[in-house]
Parts: structure tokens; C-alpha cells; sequence
């Protein structure tokens, strides 16, 4: 039997480049910045490139209500209802705060706040939709539902090996706060790890992105310019494309 890592391309111009290949198979893989940065749009976007080669997928939304990502990702032209109506997408809003309150009502029923309902909801979807690429939107929001880091921790890791034990690339953003340097404890649970950064360069703002890591994979360690134009997001594989 071959251990080999199967792997998922991204679609994303440059970005399967840096990674070694794609996503792996099988993984959970956190999608790490700042506000604006652009990591809900890269997620997204690689959701959409398997819709267009016939891939289901799922965009788990936790911040934004369900109106707001139909139309935020439309400017790229991606026709997300369209999608839907194809049975390629499934979108599962979680971002009223009645829904977090009814998730975590019922981790309670269970001994304590947890993510069963989420849990056995999302992989119901998986396993009757047939997806392969998952997006979470934002992991941040999990930490409303616990009074610790423990609990927290526990909770995620429960739900990171559900999704492992599937055959989903699941990307999850983590909004990442004024320190980059600090590595969270999504980070830490996670196989893979990207960071995409947004500093301010004189009046401007540069983006860029670095895989920090992906286990088991010879991914490029460095950092690389990154943009997000008209038709979404793009990697630039040389460095030199830096103005500074």
C-alpha cells in the first residue's frame, strides 16, 4: 500500500508552485492573516477551481451572512449561486449569533461546549454531497464558544480529525492579530500552515505569502509576492518581483 500524499491542485496561478504541488489530500490546512490580508478570497477562490473542474465543495461562512459572500465574491466573477443550483456548492452559514448560541447550547446538553452539532452536520454534508475542497471562514469564531484554551484546543482537534479522517483539502482562515511573529494553537494543530501578510510600505500596502510549513512536502521556504486582482488571487514565484 503506497503512503504516498496525494495531492489537490490549488488552480490558484503560482500558488501550487510554493506549496510543492497542491494541498494534500486528507488535510487541514490554516490560512493565516491579518485583516484585508486576503485569505477568505484565496480560500474561497480554491473552492471555486473545483467547481469548475466538477469538484463539490463546501464554503463553511462564521462571520459573514450568506448574502454578503454572494456578493463580495462576485466581483471576481465567480457566480457562487450558479454553483449552487449545479449541486457543486454547498454554503453553510453559521454567522448569525443565534446559530453559535443554538451550537453552543448543545455542546452543553453534552457535558460542555463543544462542536458535535457542527461536527455531525458538516461531515452529514461532506459524505452526502461528495465534497473535496472545504472552506472555513473564520476558526476565530470558535473561540466565543470557550471560557479556555483547553476546551478549546480539545474541540478543534476533535473537529481537524474529523475532517482528517475524510477526503477533503479543508482550508480554514485564522485572522491573526497585530503580532505575526506568535504562533496560535489552530496553528499548531494544524498539518499545514500558510501566511499571507499585508505591511505598509511607505503610503502603500504590499502583500505577500509564505508557507510555513506542510508536513512531508518540499515546499519553497521563503516569501513571495502575492496579489489579489480582477479574477482573484495570484503568486508570484520570484521574489524579485519585491520593489523594496
Amino acid at each position: 500500500m503506497s503512503n504516498r500524499i496525494e495531492l489537490i491542485q490549488s488552480g490558484i496561478e503560482g500558488l501550487d508552485a510554493i506549496l510543492g504541488g497542491g494541498f494534500p489530500l486528507g488535510w487541514v490546512i490554516v490560512i493565516a492573516g491579518g485583516p484585508g490580508s486576503g485569505k477568505t478570497t484565496l480560500a474561497t477562490q480554491f473552492v471555486v477551481q473545483g467547481c469548475l473542474k466538477g469538484e463539490p465543495g463546501i464554503l463553511v461562512t462564521m462571520n459573514e451572512p450568506r448574502s454578503h459572500v454572494l456578493t463580495t465574491m462576485s466581483n471576481f466573477g465567480w457566480d457562487l449561486e450558479f454553483f449552487e443550483r449545479e449541486e457543486l456548492l454547498t454554503i453553510l452559514d453559521y454567522s448569525a449569533t443565534n446559530v453559535l448560541y443554538s451550537i453552543h447550547k448543545q455542546g452543553m446538553k453534552d457535558g460542555g461546549p463543544s462542536l458535535n452539532f457542527m461536527i455531525d452536520q458538516l461531515q452529514d454534508t461532506i459524505d452526502s454531497t461528495g465534497a473535496i475542497r472545504l472552506m472555513i471562514d473564520p476558526l476565530n469564531a470558535f473561540s466565543f464558544l470557550f471560557k479556555d484554551n483547553f476546551s478549546m484546543r480539545r474541540e478543534l482537534h476533535k473537529f481537524f480529525g474529523m475532517l482528517a479522517g475524510r477526503k477533503t483539502v479543508s482550508l480554514a482562515t485564522l485572522e491573526l492579530g497585530s503580532s505575526e511573529e506568535a504562533f496560535t494553537v489552530e496553528e499548531f494543530l494544524a498539518y499545514g500552515v500558510v501566511r499571507i501578510y499585508h505591511k505598509k510600505i511607505g503610503r502603500n500596502r504590499e502583500r505577500s505569502i509564505e508557507v510555513i510549513k506542510m508536513r512531508g512536502l518540499n515546499q519553497e521556504q521563503s516569501t513571495f509576492p502575492f496579489e489579489i486582482g480582477p479574477q482573484g488571487c495570484r503568486v508570484y514565484e520570484s521574489s524579485d518581483t519585491f520593489d523594496y
